[in-house]
């Protein structure tokens, strides 16, 4: 098992795709070096990275890279990747159906043009966000409404969480009424006091 008093986790001062791996360690109630890169400094810092990319978790001053890899080993490690096989697999369903709504997210981040910036970002409220959350709301439902995977707080939970109040919000809000038993979830993980520290901790 890691040795939770060696762990860092390196990314840029925001949230993006290291939160989840954050918000295992701060659920689990594990320190950690949260070690934030000035973006200024990256050109020289890149160097010194796994595929020249962020997130990297470092264990023992062994770098890994991929978040969705960082984020299932902390959750294994720590509890929160479910009792037994079936969980796992359920909870990797929903980390990868996030991934994939993110990916085509990113095309709005990206593009240049306007007026299909305008467009992508139309078709992500109108079109992609109910599909996702959708389902993510099926899924909630199927497993009793409480927790999106087995009968208490997961990795899964937080990927949603973490969806659901990130800067994707913007297309995802428009939507969340929508799917009420999201919405109670992801209010349930904000108000936990280890989140309500760790927010508190970084206004």
């Amino acid at each position: 098992m890691a040795n939770s008093s060696c762990i860092k986790i390196h990314y840029f001062d925001e949230d993006g795709r290291a939160e989840v791996s954050r918000l295992v360690l701060v659920w689990a109630g594990k320190p950690f070096e949260d070690v934030r890169i000035p973006f200024e400094e990256w050109t020289e810092v890149k160097p010194t990275m796994p595929l020249g990319q962020v997130p990297v978790l470092e264990l023992g001053g062994q770098k890994f890279p991929q978040s969705l890899a960082i984020a299932a080993y902390l959750a294994r490690e720590f509890g929160l990747y479910g009792s037994k096989n079936l969980d796992s697999l359920k909870i990797d369903v929903i980390a990868q159906t996030v991934f994939e709504f993110r990916i085509k997210a990113s095309k709005h981040y990206y593009e240049k043009d306007t007026k299909k910036k305008e467009d992508l970002a139309e078709d992500l409220i109108q079109n992609e966000a109910p599909f996702y959350l959708g389902f993510l709301e099926r899924y909630l439902v199927e497993n009793g409404g409480n927790f999106m995977v087995g009968d208490s707080v997961s990795l899964a939970d937080l990927i949603v969480y973490d969806l659901l109040r990130s800067e994707l919000g913007k297309f995802t809000q428009p939507n969340v009424g929508k799917f009420p038993n999201l919405q109670k979830l992801v209010e349930k993980i904000a108000n936990a006091d280890c989140i309500r520290v760790y927010n508190a901790s970084r206004n």
